[in-house]
C-alpha cells in the first residue's frame, strides 16, 4: 500500500486476497470472503433502541452470515463489548454455539491467555470502585430460581402478529445467570429457516412496554371508567378515584393479561422496516366483550 494513502476500505495482496471494510450500511450483496470480522457493529448510544438492536441483528442474519465462501471453513469473528442482553453477540448465542473469549473490565480471578507462543496478561481496565457501581446498576431487581420461572406471563400471547408475513408469534424463554428472559418468536420459521420468513425472535419487554403505553392511553378516555368499573370488580379490584391509569401499577401479572386481551385486538411487528402497530378495538367492542363476560 503506498504511504500516502493508508486507510483504503478495500486493497488486494500481492498473493491475490483482498480485505474489505465496510460499516453496517454498507454493500456486501455479491461479495464473500474466508474471514469475517465484525467489530464493534452497535453504536454504544443506540444500544437501548429495540429498533436499532434488531437492524444490527437482521443485518447480520440475512445479509452478513451468507457472505461466507464456504461455510464449513469459513471463519466469522465478532468484536465487541456487550451493551444489551440482546445486542449482536447475546442474539447469536442463542441461536448457536460459539467459541467465547470474554475480557472482563476487571477479571473476577488471575486469568493467561497464551497466543501462539506468548503469554499476555489482562490488565484491569477500570477503577474497582466504579465497576462496583456499574455491577450494581446493571444487577436484576430480583433474582429467580428456575423453578420460579415455569409458566412466566406473556400480556400479548395470541394476539402478536409478525408484520411481514403476518402469521402469530408464540413465547418462549430462556434461563441464565439467574434471570428469566422473555421473546416471542416464529416457530415456523425456526424449523423451517429464513426462507419461510426473516423475522427473527424479539424481546418480549421491549414488545410489551410499547402495547402498555398504547392502552395507557387509551385509559384516559374518559369513556373508558363506566365500561371497566364492573369489569374491575369482577377482578377484585376498584377502579381508583384518580386516573386510570394509576391502576396499572396496582395489577398483578394476570390481570394486566386479561385487561390486554380486552383492550387490544392485535400486535404487529415489521422489522424489517423497525415499525410496531398496535390495532386496540374500539369501545363499542369492549362494551360487548365486558358484558359478554358477566
Amino acid at each position: 500500500m503506498s504511504a500516502k494513502r493508508d486507510a483504503v476500505g478495500e486493497f488486494l495482496t500481492t498473493e491475490g486476497g483482498y480485505r474489505l471494510s465496510l460499516g453496517v450500511e454498507g454493500g456486501l450483496m455479491g461479495r464473500g470472503g474466508d474471514i469475517i470480522i465484525v467489530d464493534d457493529p452497535l453504536d454504544p448510544n443506540m444500544a437501548a433502541s429495540d429498533v436499532q438492536r434488531a437492524h444490527v441483528n437482521d443485518w447480520f442474519d440475512r445479509t452478513l452470515y451468507s457472505c461466507l465462501d464456504s461455510q464449513k471453513t469459513g471463519v466469522i469473528i465478532i468484536v465487541m463489548q456487550r451493551l444489551h442482553m440482546d445486542d449482536l453477540v447475546g442474539h447469536v448465542l442463542e441461536k448457536d454455539d460459539w467459541e467465547v473469549l470474554s475480557l472482563p473490565a476487571i477479571a473476577e480471578e488471575e486469568e493467561r491467555h497464551e497466543i501462539r507462543t506468548l503469554v499476555a496478561e489482562h490488565p484491569g481496565l477500570i477503577d474497582p470502585e466504579a465497576f462496583e457501581r456499574a455491577q450494581h446498576m446493571l444487577e436484576p431487581k430480583v433474582r429467580r430460581t428456575r423453578q420460579e420461572c415455569r409458566n412466566p406471563i406473556y400480556l400479548v400471547r395470541g394476539a402478536f402478529k409478525c408484520g411481514l408475513c403476518g402469521r402469530s408469534m408464540t413465547s418462549a424463554s430462556t434461563f441464565r445467570s439467574g434471570r428469566l428472559h422473555r421473546y416471542y418468536r416464529y416457530s415456523t420459521r425456526d424449523k423451517q429457516g429464513k426462507a419461510v420468513c426473516p423475522t427473527v425472535q424479539m424481546p418480549a419487554e421491549a414488545i410489551e412496554g410499547f402495547v402498555v403505553e398504547r392502552v395507557q392511553k387509551l385509559l384516559e378516555e374518559p369513556r373508558m371508567r363506566p365500561l371497566l368499573t364492573g369489569h374491575l370488580e369482577r377482578l377484585g379490584l376498584q377502579a381508583p378515584e384518580g386516573r386510570l391509569t394509576d391502576l396499572w401499577s396496582a395489577l398483578t401479572l394476570p390481570n394486566k393479561q386479561r385487561l390486554i386481551r380486552l383492550l387490544v385486538a392485535e400486535v404487529r411487528v415489521d422489522q424489517r422496516a423497525g415499525k410496531q402497530a398496535v390495532q386496540l378495538r374500539d369501545l363499542d367492542e369492549i362494551h360487548s366483550r365486558v358484558e359478554a363476560a358477566c
